[in-house]
């Protein structure tokens, strides 16, 4: 059974529309993910530079030194990592 042309005509712009929308939704999910690591990055840099300070430590053996993260690495990794999980879907 044949749709009406209207049905059909609406049914491939709701197609067409998804298309258009998973993209930004992927890029979205992708921003977001960076954030929440770089704000991992950034918590974690602080617990260790407090680590660092801390008078506990002070006598340790072991001194830590302030977290020196390079970001841009991390950037690139998971940025290829997630282009080649985009490329394969």
């Amino acid at each position: 059974m044949n749709q009406p042309r209207r049905k059909r005509r609406n049914a491939e712009e709701a197609l067409a529309f998804d298309a258009s929308y998973k993209p930004n939704n992927i890029r979205n999910m992708k921003e977001e993910i960076l954030e929440a690591i770089y704000g991992t990055v950034e918590r974690l840099e602080q617990k260790v530079d407090e680590l660092s300070a801390s008078p506990k430590n002070a006598g340790a053996e072991t001194v830590l030194s302030p977290a020196s993260v390079d970001k841009s690495k991390l950037e690139k990794a998971i940025l290829s990592v997630l282009y080649k999980n985009s490329v394969e879907t």
